[in-house]
């Protein structure tokens, strides 16, 4: 049986947010079609751990032949035009990150950049995707007059630390669950959130989705020929 793995960075050093970081991915995958097809969703914490743990998994696949890797971390930074221009499908993440993070971040053998996506800049540039979501969960004292329109296609402009002014600042009034905390409600979020809304305002969570389609399309094609 072909599975295909999907390292994520998040979770922290918690065994309790490493479930809730897999639970929200999974339903978040859930509503973009993969149920039934679900990767198996391996929480990293760090984005040092998920590479490492990643590049480790490849060297099995390449070995046994029996999975398919796939990484998803945040970028940390906006991505320059030369890393994504044309189709989709010759972006170049493994680039950036080498330019960007040294030669230790060098795509492995037995893989390229298909295989590796970027949340853009961060997770949390997904979750202002979808204001409406964010409205639900904080209820009451939730502000969302200074965050970027919802839809609005530049949320991947927007720097990290930007990111997190603007989430922090429409929920510090929050009555129902108080300013945003990222281990205790990113996932929980993430649960929820539209994922149309993010792969119309994030062009990389648009390429993550439609590779993972065709990846897990190959891992079910493969599994067919082995039962044949």
């Amino acid at each position: 049986m072909v599975s295909v793995y999907l390292y994520v960075e998040g979770g922290g050093d918690s065994k309790s947010l490493h479930d809730e970081c897999r639970k929200g991915f999974r339903l978040f995958l859930e509503r973009a079609g993969f149920r039934g097809r679900m990767p198996r969703i391996v929480s990293c914490g760090g984005r040092e751990q998920a590479y490492e743990k990643y590049c480790m998994k490849v060297k099995d696949a390449e070995k046994y032949n029996d999975c398919i890797p796939v990484l998803l971390i945040d970028s940390e930074r906006a991505i320059e035009p030369k890393y994504e221009a044309g189709n989709k499908t010759n972006w170049k993440p493994w680039e950036f990150l080498t330019v960007n993070e040294g030669k230790k971040w060098s795509c492995p053998p037995g893989t390229d950049n298909g295989r590796c996506h970027l949340m853009v800049q961060c997770m949390e540039s997904w979750l202002l995707c979808d204001i409406t979501n964010l409205k639900a969960f904080y209820g009451q004292g939730f502000s969302d007059s200074n965050l970027p329109e919802e839809g609005s296609s530049d949320i991947e402009k927007i720097s990290k630390e930007k990111i997190y002014y603007y989430i922090e600042n429409a929920t510090k009034g929050s009555v129902k669950k108080g300013r945003y905390n990222k281990g205790t409600h990113s996932f929980k979020l993430l649960e929820t959130t539209n994922y149309e809304k993010v792969a119309k305002g994030s062009k990389w969570a648009s390429r993550f989705i439609a590779d993972l389609r065709v990846i897990t399309d190959m891992a079910i094609a493969a599994d067919h020929k082995q039962s044949d």
